[in-house]
């Protein structure tokens, strides 16, 4: 009996056709009312479920670790890969409707027991497409035509590096329109071409979203470094939940889904967001910006109409200037703008930030832009949300501003908090009483082991620098700057302080991201807290909620010092102290009876001051926290 009796693939390819019928990750579904679409949606960049989608596989395989790519004259190494289908001439799968089952020609087979992490295919670089819609208002076709009737017409078109435009690849009528199957060869994925590029979503056997990520390869099965080399697209799903493969299991059935659907656009943006990472340049602590740039090359090759760049990235002053500079010197002769619109979304609750902001900053000063930009957030003047314009040049310095302003304010109630502790004074007690104060205001004044994260710490330095070359340097952020480094780097001496004989101690340590919610390690305290504690010849137990991978690969140098617990009480058992050093909600509710029991010593050193002193001193512990260590 064959073991796939249906061969599954949930690859949604992300081919951007940047025409009437295109492909996009993460846009909104169409609203469909009796068979009809919505125009404005449409316009917009909803996605519509095609009629068929075409993709030609060779090879699938199921693996334990994700594949690697070794050089240009290399394949991907499939080492822990198992090879589950395959057809040399490569098998069509037309899928059509929500989802559907495709029976693929070729060879299968069941792979071993055991747990598989990822998955792998080989498929044909050229891709299919037939779609048909009816929208509620007249729309251009592409190819030819106009009216409340488009479909895809029987062409083929090339998205590469030079060219993804595509003008006939659609036509529109007043009656319905017999769609034909156009077809579209990627070659070119974009900067990040010598390595897995993001190409879209997958949605794994228990229905949850993973990601996927593809190279092109030529005909060897090697990196192409010329686009007219590409001759097959390589992909890789990463599952959100593994694969667990056992002696009893008969089959798998991978699914077609294309609940997802196609993107019907209407030619071209009027708005393109640059939302890159700007992170700190090593040698000088000024912003990165080389990704910002490479975007806007890529902006330059493709843009053909007016258009309204915005940068999304967090950027020092001047870049908008920059980002124009290099537009207009590969296209002198085309209208655009560039604007900025910095994001303040907070890790761990960007979607709730995204859809309901505190205000919108835009910085630009051409009508035509400002115009579009805001129509774009018209919806957030419904919840009466504060849209400022201003010049380019504010809204980037905007940012910064309030990023290193929060930043002074965790540093503050830092240093007041170790002025509490010499004084005999309670810091939440100031906390409180000051941030009553309507002028202050009680967020951020929380003590800490000090900031870290991917936006303060960079972002202060950023400012810092571009002061300094201003000539107008802000001394203030610079001590913010010093501080916070210092607090991180020696916070481990508390722990030192509080144990007193520290020796091949072992301590647990629960949480090591830089904040709840997420599982970013970048510059937290525990990348300072951890090797601080091991030069001390101290064994550490950790824990995280989310960081845990992370956090293995960060500190693998110093795995002979270190367990990892996939619980908190496992964590405690036999240590000589707990230290909760990140304010996840899980620690706040503690069985502090129960950690009594199992701790070797009942020591509790809270770094976040998450719990009250006196009750934690009631069961009988030794309790150190910030700011209010005082009997």
């Amino acid at each position: 009996m064959k073991f796939f009796k249906n061969l599954f693939l949930i690859l949604t390819i992300i081919i951007s056709y940047e025409a009437i019928f295109s492909k996009e990750a993460n846009a909104a579904a169409c609203t469909v009312t009796d068979g009809v679409y919505s125009e404005a949606e449409i316009k917009s960049g909803c996605e519509a479920t095609p009629d068929e989608y075409e993709i030609v596989i060779y090879k699938m395989y199921l693996c334990t670790s994700a594949p690697t790519i070794p050089t240009t004259t290399a394949s991907v190494v499939l080492t822990n890969c198992t090879q589950v289908f395959n057809n040399a001439s490569g098998s069509t799968a037309s899928v059509s409707g929500t989802a559907s089952d495709v029976t693929l020609t070729g060879t299968y087979t069941k792979p071993p027991a055991g747990t598989y992490t990822h998955g792998y295919a080989m498929m044909d670089n050229t891709f299919g497409i037939t779609a048909s819609i009816k929208i509620d208002g007249s729309m251009d076709g592409l190819a030819s035509g106009s009216g409340v009737f488009c479909g895809t017409v029987a062409a083929s078109g090339n998205h590469t590096k030079a060219s993804g435009s595509h003008t006939n690849n659609s036509v529109c009528s007043s009656s319905a329109v017999t769609a034909g199957k156009f077809t579209e060869t990627l070659t070119h994925f974009g900067p990040s071409s010598e390595d897995w590029s993001n190409i879209g979503e997958a949605n794994n056997i228990n229905g949850t979203t993973a990601s996927v990520k593809g190279i092109l390869v030529d005909s060897n099965g090697h990196l192409s470094s010329e686009e007219g080399e590409v001759d097959k697209l390589e992909g890789l799903v990463s599952f959100a939940d593994s694969i667990i493969v056992t002696a009893d299991t008969t089959s798998l059935t991978m699914s077609f889904n294309l609940g997802e659907g196609m993107t019907l656009a209407s030619g071209g943006s009027d708005a393109i967001f640059i939302a890159v990472g700007t992170p700190s340049r090593k040698l000088d602590g000024h912003a990165d910006l080389s990704f910002v740039y490479t975007v806007a090359e890529e902006i330059a090759e493709f843009l053909d109409q007016y258009s309204v760049i915005v940068n999304k990235s967090t950027v020092p002053i001047g870049t908008g200037k920059k980002v124009h500079e290099i537009i207009k010197n590969k296209r002198p002769k085309l209208d655009f703008d560039v604007a900025s619109n910095p994001e303040f979304l907070r890790e761990g609750s960007a979607i709730n930030d995204f859809m309901r902001p505190d205000r919108v900053v835009i910085g630009c000063e051409s009508k035509k832009a400002k115009a579009i930009l805001k129509e774009l957030y018209r919806p957030l003047y419904l919840l009466e949300t504060p849209i400022i314009f201003t010049r380019r040049e504010t809204a980037e310095l905007i940012k910064y501003a309030a990023n290193s302003f929060l930043a002074t304010k965790i540093t503050f109630i830092n240093e007041i908090s170790d002025l509490c502790e010499k004084v005999g004074a309670n810091v939440g007690d100031v906390s409180t009483g000051i941030g009553l104060d309507g002028r202050i205001g009680k967020k951020f004044l929380h003590p800490g082991p000090g900031y870290g994260g991917s936006c303060f710490p960079k972002d202060t330095l950023a400012l810092v620098k571009t002061a300094q070359d201003s000539g107008s340097p802000l001394k203030l952020v610079e001590h913010v700057v010093k501080s916070n480094k210092n607090r991180k780097k020696n916070m481990y001496k508390r722990i030192l302080n509080a144990l007193g004989e520290y020796e091949k101690k072992r301590i647990s340590i629960l949480g090591l991201t830089f904040k709840p919610n997420t599982d970013d390690m970048r510059d937290s305290p525990s990348l300072d807290l951890v090797p601080g504690l091991i030069k001390k010849n101290c064994f550490l137990k950790l824990f995280d909620p989310e960081g845990m991978k992370e956090a293995k690969i960060i500190f693998k140098k110093f795995h002979k010092n270190i367990e990892w617990y996939n619980d908190p009480y496992d964590a405690c058992k036999k240590s000589d102290a707990l230290v909760i050093l990140t304010e996840w909600n899980q620690f706040r509710a503690l069985d502090l009876k129960k950690l009594k029991k199992i701790l070797n010593k009942p020591i509790i050193i809270d770094l976040r001051n998450i719990y009250n002193p006196e009750e934690v001193k009631n069961i009988g512990f030794e309790y150190y926290s910030l700011g209010r260590n005082f009997d």
